[in-house]
């Protein structure tokens, strides 16, 4: 057996087939030959179509630690087209690391782990990561790419748990960081000109991982809850992100959550709503109807998840539509625990627990979170009212309190369903022929009260043109079930109204602004009460305006608490000056009495004194005349009239007074009457017979008689000065008031804490039993120089005529 090896070389100008063919003959064996033919094909021998792709799968951001991250895919395309020409061989590429400015970074200070897979196969897995800026990455097996094909390298790596740098780039600088061969030859190809090296992936920052979010939550669920009430708010959800800068976005996806009875027992969450919802800033980012009927868990999957960024806060609200048939008296909701929250690391993708808000919550957990338990109420139905007209024929300019409308209230509905807040009456004025008046000058103030009581005025109302608001409170009236009560509409007339009649009118049924207390988009509306005259349009009659006399004004000057004792005969309350001025033609005026409501001192406050005997009897008094008197008090009232009326010419100034005698063995303290408007002093004008309000100067409503202090009738329990501290630089002086229970003989002196003598304010003088309060001292010293301001002492001896003798003392301060 022979061999033979031949080699030859053959230049082709085009690719194709050729034939070859060789003819051996033996030399030792006669007549012997062998023939052998075989086809050659012919291919280029250096491919020219070489391109190179990177697809940037880089995510934003990582996490130390985290792995499997695909950041980029590189696709290497052997672009010539006939199939005889040459394959492509790439043994290894070389992988820049970098910061987003191009500064390099060493590639162990980033990775713990790079993978490069082609398809199926994994092309090179290197674990031990060089402390280089550029990774030669060799792979296990050369990389063949036939002609008109490509192969796709995919990128794994895994971010070590210690990673230095705050983001990275991964690049190719240039064209040999992809050598690419002819797999024939071995010749190194060329890469297409037009591929712009370097090729980069998009920045990626690392961040610190995040572990947690945290959760707070306020129930927003109130007590009652209408049936088919829709978008009721029951929790908000405040979450946080808890960790320092640098650390992971974190991300809420969703949560689940229970429907409970009020033992927070579970129910089936269809019986009762038809409707979930998420709300984050008013958008609607979870949204749940088909809520099953064979469990009492409601998931909640996020449109829009949540995201939150180191240090940040966020709020969720959660609300729900009540169904119009409900198999349940009432509905809560409970999210039991953490595990029914899913957050997870936005950047590596990892689950987070949920857990209370410790800035929250110092101790304990918020878990299980819980709304409470609303009860379920039928809608609240249509009030019934019946209004009528309490507009008087005639009144004065300046009358106060004047009952517009009465408007009867009532809500005939059994419990069970949901009160009505009744907020506003808008009324229009106008003449009797339906000309609009300006509110703004007709009245003065207006406002409302109920059953009869205190009246609720409002600072505005006037809202334009003709129309008058009359506010019901700042939250309105509530109406329970079964409720009645009468409203009336009140006003205070202006002095100088320029015009001389007028009447309201509410026009509509929607001039009544109600709504539904529970449910408060829901307006029940208003109907009349059955056998109510009235009707919409309802019209008052009208009031004719009479301008009085003139009104006379009222002087009113304080004064400090007076001493008393029981049994005192007189008693100074006020001395007050009216003054009538008016050059109006009518005339003269009324004096008809005058009323007012005793009051007795608790601490800072005011109380009624009710029936409690402190007075024998109260006398009023003009320009020193006793016109009437008061012995009874009934019910604890005053009312003083006298048997005739007292006639107030103009141009007079009269002073009117008002004293009382104190009962023998009245309880001690401190009593003022009070006299709430000017209706408290009765004047009418002499021809017209209509009422005249005066004006008041020196005080507002409502007034307080000089207040008195009984006290018992000796110099121990009654000696005061005031006031104190005094300023004598202000030309002040104090009073010094004292009780004698016999005649004596008084010395009041004046001097300083160490004892030295300042002032004889009084030397020797005869007081008579009884009270006195006409004593002062002005801080001056017996050489009528002022005093320096701080601390005397005040001394009154009192030496009776009974031989017996007593001296007490008290702090007097000077301030500047």
């Amino acid at each position: 057996i022979y061999s033979a090896v031949f080699h030859y070389t053959y230049s082709a100008r085009n690719s194709g087939s050729l034939y070859w063919r060789m003819r051996a003959t033996s030399t030792e064996i006669p007549d012997t030959s062998v023939t052998i033919q075989t086809e050659i094909s012919l291919i280029q021998a250096v491919p020219q179509n070489v391109s190179v792709e990177l697809i940037n799968t880089m995510p934003t951001s990582v996490t130390q630690g985290q792995e499997n991250v695909f950041p980029m895919s590189l696709i290497v395309s052997h672009g010539d087209t006939l199939s005889l020409e040459a394959p492509l061989r790439l043994e290894n590429i070389i992988l820049n690391v970098e910061d987003a400015d191009g500064q390099p970074l060493y590639a162990d200070e980033v990775f713990s782990r790079i993978v490069v897979a082609g398809g199926y196969e994994i092309l090179v897995a290197m674990t031990e990561v060089p402390h280089l800026p550029a990774v030669s990455l060799v792979f296990a097996n050369p990389v063949i790419i036939s002609a008109n094909e490509e192969m796709n390298m995919t990128f794994l790596i895994n971010i070590d748990s210690l990673a230095l740098p705050d983001e990275f780039v991964l690049s190719f600088a240039g064209t040999a960081s992809v050598p690419v061969y002819d797999n024939n030859s071995l010749a190194n190809v060329t890469i297409d000109p037009a591929v712009n090296f370097p090729l980069k992936t998009e920045a990626c920052r690392i961040d610190i991982p995040s572990h947690q979010m945290m959760i707070s939550y306020t129930s927003l669920l109130g007590e009652f809850v209408n049936i088919e009430q829709h978008h009721v708010p029951v929790l908000n959800l405040s979450l946080r992100h808890p960790e320092s800068a640098g650390s992971s976005l974190i991300q809420l996806m969703g949560f689940k959550m229970s429907f409970v009875d009020s033992q927070e027992n579970p129910i089936i969450p269809s019986h009762v709503v038809e409707r979930v919802q998420v709300c984050k800033d008013q958008v609607v980012i979870g949204d749940v109807i088909d809520l099953g009927t064979g469990t009492d868990m409601v998931e909640m999957q996020l449109s829009m998840p949540v995201t939150l960024s180191p240090g940040e806060t966020d709020s969720l609200t959660i609300t729900v539509d009540i169904k119009n048939m409900v198999e349940y008296p009432g509905v809560g909701i409970v999210i039991p625990d953490s595990t029914l929250f899913t957050v997870r690391d936005l950047s590596s993708g990892s689950s987070l627990e949920m857990a209370t808000d410790t800035t929250k919550l110092i101790v304990g957990s918020v878990f299980p979170i819980s709304s409470g338990w609303a009860q379920l109420n039928l809608a609240a139905q249509p009030l019934t009212l019946c209004l009528s007209s309490a507009l008087p024929g005639s009144i004065t300019g300046g009358k106060d309190s004047l009952v517009l409308i009465n408007v009867d209230v009532a809500y005939n509905v059994p419990s069970g369903h949901s009160p009505v807040q009744l907020r506003e009456i808008s009324t229009s004025v106008h003449d009797s022929l339906g000309m609009s008046y300006d509110p703004d000058r007709l009245f003065d103030r207006i406002g409302y009260r109920i059953d009869g009581g205190d009246i609720e005025y409002q600072s505005s109302g006037f809202v334009g043109g003709n129309i008058v608001t009359f506010s019901l409170g700042e939250d309105g009236i509530l109406v329970n079930p079964g409720e009645q009560f009468d409203i009336q509409l009140v006003c205070d007339i202006e002095a100088d109204v320029p015009y001389d009649h007028f009447s309201m009118s509410i026009p509509y049924t929607n001039n009544i602004v109600l709504n539904d207390a529970i449910d408060t988009s829901l307006t029940p509306g208003v109907t009349l009460a059955a056998g109510c005259a009235s009707d919409f349009p309802f019209v008052t009659q009208t009031a004719h305006i009479y301008l009085p006399a003139g009104r006379p004004v009222l002087k009113y000057a304080g004064r400090s608490v007076q001493n008393a004792y029981p049994g005192q005969k007189t008693v100074p309350l006020f001395d007050w000056q009216l003054v009538y001025n008016s050059l109006s033609l009518e005339g003269e005026v009324l004096i008809n009495g005058l009323s007012g409501e005793p009051m007795a001192r608790n601490g800072q406050s005011l109380t009624a004194a009710g029936e409690n005997p402190v007075l024998d009897a109260v006398y009023l008094s003009v320009d020193d005349e006793i016109i009437a008197w008061d012995s009874t008090l009934d019910e604890g009232v005053l009312d003083l009239m006298p048997a005739e009326p007292y006639t107030l010419a103009r141009g007079d100034s009269l002073k009117v007074a008002l004293t009382a005698a104190v009962v023998e063995g009245a309880s001690l303290g401190n009593y003022v009457f009070r006299f709430d408007d000017s209706t408290f002093i009765d004047i009418t004008d002499k021809n017209l017979l209509t009422q005249v309000y005066p004006e008041l100067a020196g005080g507002d409503y409502p007034l307080y008689s000089t207040e008195f202090s009984l006290s018992e009738p000796d110099l121990g329990h009654s000696f005061v000065n005031y006031p104190n501290p005094f300023i004598p630089a202000h030309d002040e002086v104090t009073t010094i008031a004292y009780i004698l229970s016999e005649d004596a003989n008084v010395d009041i002196e004046i001097f300083t804490i160490t004892g030295e003598a300042v002032s004889d304010v009084v030397v020797n003088a005869f007081r008579p039993e009884g009270s006195h309060q006409s004593d002062t001292w002005d801080g001056l010293n017996d050489k009528g120089r002022r005093v320096a301001a701080g601390t005397y002492f005040c001394r009154v001896t009192a030496r009776y005529v009974s031989g017996r003798e007593e001296s007490f003392r008290r702090k007097i301060a000077v301030i500047r």
